[in-house]
């Protein structure tokens, strides 16, 4: 939650949201050089691409958390509430460190527009904030997300990481990127520097041969981890398993909480770079401790399952509130507080939370629905932005909706519910129409009973909206 000072800090970088969102590295380089560029001072992991990026950055945290390093992680956009975004050793930033950081940040920026300067745009502020409270910190690493595209993210300020981590280049955001794999992937690929590794697991082999020139050229060691030894030997709800093998090194029995194939491409990618820092010296492993830090890492709204209805949420729920119009429910004791959105009389529904905001998302969501829930009737409540590539979206959600409840995020730029309700029935497909996130929610558990799975995929603000509403933690 939010507290008072919290929400003056917040308060002020939204009042920075009138500068929009620029591409570009000549703002955030003066208000750096303002703080005495922080950023230098860490051991940083930068990770960049359209999809993955964000659970590669938590195997990493978790790994280098669970060998005893204080490390901190810095990603974006946050599901539940804004202090997810600057997170050291397992704790979110605080409202009281966030004002005082926003406050010593903003000094600096006053002072760039008294010379005459461009203002920062929010999250170059925001970047600047992290920068410095990780580095006042001491903290042993930094596990460093992108936040849009590379080459122009103010996260690239960074002069020389430890490692460039390329994850996947899809088609996203081409009206800020580039209208083909390969022009995305140079944006991208910018945030390689001289003589530092690259680590890459990019399917599209124009997009990858960009990476792999640009790699060349300045002269930076590249892993490709598409052609690492791998192979899973265990898919469940609760996880897969698999095993990779890192230049002669097997790493073997390797658990994950977070289910798909995506998520063993996305853990093989993170294991590269914990390798790569085993092999620099810069970190000490088990076995054991890897295994752990594989296993313990999470990251909300990447096909997340809960199970809402009599027994109460999933444990890793927290506290929840439950939807207006059905009965609160039994506390769950290893989870805290929880109030379960069911129905007493009612079977367990199980609910999926996704955030496959774009093409190559909906469809490995996809693929995974069909893999863990063959031939089960599935209810998909979704809504999107206006610029996403919709009919390429609704095309492999297609393949597992047995019913569509059109809804809209969390945001400004939504496509409205009628519009998306009208695309998804012109393609044949039923079609409820409930703009309120909440009320689609709450809708959809209530249907419960008809299907065997619903899905609640498309923005990430939808997923933080809905998640709010069905597990928020207590304080």
């Amino acid at each position: 939650m939010i507290n008072e000072k919290g929400a003056s800090a917040i308060g002020v970088l939204h009042s920075l949201e009138r500068f929009g969102s620029k591409l570009g590295l000549e703002r955030i380089a003066a208000l750096m050089a303002l703080l005495g560029d922080p950023q230098d001072k860490m051991k940083c992991i930068h990770v960049a691409g359209t999809n993955g990026k964000g659970s590669v950055c938590r195997y990493i945290y978790s790994v280098l958390r669970e060998h005893g390093y204080n490390t901190g992680i810095y990603t974006s956009p946050f599901v539940i509430d804004f202090y997810e975004r600057i997170e050291y050793n397992g704790e979110c930033i605080t409202g009281d460190e966030l004002e005082i950081y926003t406050a010593r940040v903003m000094e600096q920026t006053e002072k760039m527009l008294a010379a005459g300067m461009d203002s920062p745009t929010e999250f170059e502020v925001l970047t600047a904030i992290a920068f410095l409270f990780y580095a006042e910190k001491g903290a042993d690493f930094l596990v460093l997300e992108v936040g849009l595209g590379g080459s122009g993210d103010s996260t690239n300020i960074i002069k020389a990481p430890i490692t460039s981590v390329i994850t996947s280049i899809s088609l996203d955001h081409t009206e800020r990127l580039g209208m083909s794999a390969a022009d995305i992937a140079a944006e991208k690929a910018g945030i390689i520097k001289t003589g530092c590794p690259v680590i890459m697991f990019v399917d599209e082999e124009g997009a990858a041969a960009v990476i792999a020139a640009r790699a060349y050229d300045l002269k930076a060691p590249l892993i490709d981890v598409q052609k690492k030894q791998r192979g899973v030997t265990r898919r469940s709800t609760d996880g897969y398993e698999f095993w990779i093998n890192i230049e002669g090194r097997a790493y073997n029995d390797i658990k994950l909480s977070m289910p798909g194939e995506h998520q063993v491409r996305n853990a093989a990618c993170a294991l590269c770079v914990i390798d790569l820092l085993r092999k620099k010296r810069l970190i000490t492993t088990t076995a054991e401790g890897i295994r752990a830090g594989m296993r313990n890492a999470r990251q909300p709204g990447r096909f997340e399952i809960l199970k809402i209805g009599a027994a109460g949420l999933d444990e890793a729920a927290g506290c929840v509130e439950a939807a207006e119009h059905v009965e609160a429910v039994e506390h769950v004791e290893a989870a805290g507080c929880v109030e379960a959105a069911g129905i007493l009389d009612k079977p367990a529904v199980e609910v999926v939370l996704d955030g496959a905001h774009n093409e190559a998302g909906a469809a490995v969501l996809a693929d995974t629905v069909a893999e863990l829930y063959p031939g089960e009737k599935v209810l998909v409540v979704m809504g999107v932005l206006k610029e996403k590539r919709l009919d390429a979206m609704l095309k492999h959600l297609d393949r597992i909706a047995g019913e569509y409840i059109a809804t809209e995020p969390d945001n400004d730029r939504k496509l409205s519910a009628e519009q998306l309700g009208e695309k998804i029935k012109n393609n044949g497909k039923k079609c409820a129409v409930i703009a309120d996130p909440r009320e689609a929610a709450a809708a959809a558990i209530a249907r419960g009973n008809e299907f065997g799975l619903i899905v609640i995929a498309g923005s990430l603000f939808l997923i933080g909206a809905v998640r709010r509403y069905l597990c928020e933690k207590a304080g």
